[in-house]
């Protein structure tokens, strides 16, 4: 999966997520609860899994105030973990990232390249280690390269 996929993906299932939320702050503000809540709830349309999950959560949770506010805090901290920066900085790291792609390649990626060694590259060209170290964790975070053992770096394919 590449990091677009991934993101799209994280971001939906925060939207769906968000929307179960609202469904069950409505329920929680409602008063109802077992029977009367499973009514109130289909009626508004709210599909019977859904009305099902939220009645036992209900019945269950001692503090729902205090997880619906966990569960939007969750949310949040989630959605700060994807790189949807500014378009200039993403064009900066896409060009960080092909530089770096670029230099493991010539050093033999598909084989291994040293870590140690490719970093001593990268700063005799200019390129800082703190940089160099995002992006290799960006790469390995979305696939594109991996450690078969500690040191070395290795490219997929």
């Amino acid at each position: 999966m590449d990091e677009e996929t991934r993101n799209r993906w994280v971001v939906d299932t925060a939207e769906q997520t968000v929307e179960r939320l609202e469904v069950f702050s409505d329920a929680l503000t409602s008063e109802y609860r077992g029977e009367k809540l499973r009514e109130y709830l289909l009626e508004k349309g709210i599909s019977s899994e859904l009305t099902e999950g939220i009645v036992i959560a209900l019945e269950r949770e001692r503090s729902p105030d205090e997880f619906a506010k966990l569960l939007k805090f969750s949310i949040r901290e989630g959605l700060k973990t994807l790189d949807l920066d500014s378009e200039d900085n993403a064009d900066a790291k896409a060009d960080q990232k092909e530089f770096v792609l670029e230099l493991l390649r010539e050093m033999g990626g598909t084989k291994g390249v040293d870590y140690a060694a490719f970093m001593d590259a990268a700063a005799s060209r200019g390129i800082s280690e703190q940089v160099v170290e995002e992006v290799i964790r960006f790469l390995l975070a979305g696939g594109q390269c991996y450690e078969p053992k500690i040191g070395i770096i290795r490219l997929v394919g």
